[in-house]
Order: C-alpha cells, then structure tokens, then sequence
C-alpha cells in the first residue's frame, strides 16, 4: 500500500494493526471494507459530537423535531422551576400552596405568574387587589382578543385590496391584448389610449369576469347569468369589444383589400372617335399591355 494511504488511514483513526491485516491481503475476493468504514465513521461522529464549532454550525432547520421539542420543553420547565422557586423564597410560598396551580395553569408561564399573584393577594386576605388584579387581566385578554381580530380583518382588507388591483391590471392588459387582435377591425389610435374607456363602456352594459385565464361577459343585473342573443348565443368578451369600437368609431372595419367592383364598359377605338376617355383601374390596364406584348410577340408578318 502506498505511504500517502497508509498515512490517510492512520488520520482517520485506523489502528496500525487493521492498516497491517489490509496490506497483508491476497485474496479480496471475501473481503469487503465495512468494517473499516464502521470504525472511520465512529471515530469521525464522537470527534463531531464534542467539536464546540461544528455543535453551534448546525443550523436550526436541520435539527430534527423531536429533539428541538425536548430541548424547548426541558428549557420551558427550568423557567418554570425557576419561577416556582422564586415564589417560594420571595412570597414565602409553600409545596401546598403551589399545589394549587393547576396543570391549565402550567400551560403557560404567564398563567403560572398571574396565578402565583392572585394566590399571593388572596394568601394576605387583599381581596381588593385580587379583583383589581383578576379584572385587568380580563381586560388585557378582551383588548388582546380585540387587537387580534382588528390585525385579522386589516390584513384581510389588504389582501382583498392587494387582490382586486392586481385583477384589475390583470383584466385591463387583456383587453388591450384583444383590442389589438380584433378580427376584420383596424384601429384609428394605438389600443393602450382607449382600452380604459373602451373597457368602462362594456362595463356599464354587463359584468366583466375573469375565467381562468380569460374575460368573459355576464349579465349586469346577475353575474351568475351568462349573456346570450335571441339565438341562444353566447356573446362573447370579444364581439362585445368589437361592437363597442365599431360604435364609439375608434375603430372600423378593415376587409384586407377590397375586390374592385367590375363594369362592363365600351369603348370606341376607331379614328376620329370623340368618345369621353374612360378610366381603367390598373390592374386591367397592366393585363392590357400585358396580352398585348404577347400578341405582338406571335403577329407573322405576310
């Protein structure tokens, strides 16, 4: 075995009899390395387990449940202990008289301490300040309960308002989208200057919904309804974006390029014709010349 192995083995704990009985191998083929690997490993976790700076690099999300609620409970009950000590020494408590605390009470270490009091109030007869003292506490829990339900409906309020902002930008970018796909429809100005009239104007008709991932249109009065032609058509966000530019004429109707209408008309091409000249669209005059060239291209000269 090479001297750098030998000496790898030997820092991590290999006793130099195991590393002389591996050397010494012939025949591998029954002998597997686990138990060498076994010891490195013990002898690597009880180095780790009374390492101070490896103990408090653990970070605290990798500290398994069980063992973080054992330490919080053995940590919550020392408080206590301590509480309870104190109560003994300072109040002149008795065993008997913390017997009275009841297992509810020790829930919690600040039921524990309001308990202790009132048992100290009422253990030298001051049931004025016992009632003071029980009459705050009930007071601190109602305006507790109050904060909580107070933070409870503000973060609520939030959320909605957080919610119906972020809808509303969510709807407004689909209509611009559709305006600036509309079928047959050319708009006289860019989508983003009249997407928000556009989108009040359908508004003010019906109820703009978002469905999954679209807009669609549902009765004003009653937005469970949908809204339907006298055909039992479902009339849909874009036709009703469609009609509303068309009617506000932001938009007009754009039939890619319109076939120009086709007249028969005579005209006279003899000498000495004072006929009115016709105009001929273009396109007829380019197939004009056009047959024209060919038949000048196969006239036979007699």
């Amino acid at each position: 075995m090479a001297k750098q192995h030998v000496a790898i083995l030997q820092a991590l704990g290999v006793s130099k009899k195991d590393i002389d009985a591996i050397e010494a191998l012939e025949d591998l083929k029954d002998w597997t390395p686990d138990a060498t690997v076994e010891e490195v490993r013990n002898k690597i976790k009880k180095v780790l387990e009374n390492d101070p700076d490896f103990l408090n690099s653990i970070p605290e999300d990798k500290i398994p449940e069980p063992v973080r609620k054992k330490y919080e409970t053995t940590q919550y009950s020392r408080f206590q202990n301590e509480l309870l000590d104190a109560a003994k020494k300072q109040l002149g408590f008795e065993d008997t008289d913390l017997e009275k605390l009841t297992a509810e009470d020790r829930k919690s270490i600040k039921k524990t301490m309001v308990k202790i009091a009132e048992l100290n109030l009422s253990k030298k007869n001051n049931t004025e300040g016992l009632k003071k003292l029980q009459d705050d506490y009930q007071a601190a829990l109602q305006e507790l309960e109050k904060k909580d339900t107070d933070w409870q409906t503000k973060l609520e309020t939030e959320v909605k308002t957080v919610s119906e902002k972020t809808n509303e930008k969510l709807m407004k970018f689909l209509a611009q989208t559709h305006l600036t796909s509309l079928e047959k429809v050319k708009l006289n100005v860019p989508a983003s200057y009249i997407v928000d009239p556009i989108l009040n104007k359908i508004r003010g008709k019906y109820s703009v919904l978002m469905e999954g991932d679209d807009l669609v249109l549902r009765q004003k009065e009653n937005p469970a309804l949908k809204v339907v032609d006298k055909k039992g058509h479902d009339i849909t966000f874009m036709e009703a974006l469609r009609a509303q530019v068309l009617e506000d004429k932001v938009g007009v109707e754009d039939q890619g390029q319109q076939q120009q209408q086709r007249t028969r008309t005579t005209v006279d091409t003899s000498q000495g014709s004072t006929q009115q000249e016709v105009a001929v669209p273009d396109y007829i005059k380019n197939n004009i010349d056009r047959v024209a060239q060919q038949e000048a291209a196969t006239t036979v000269e007699k």
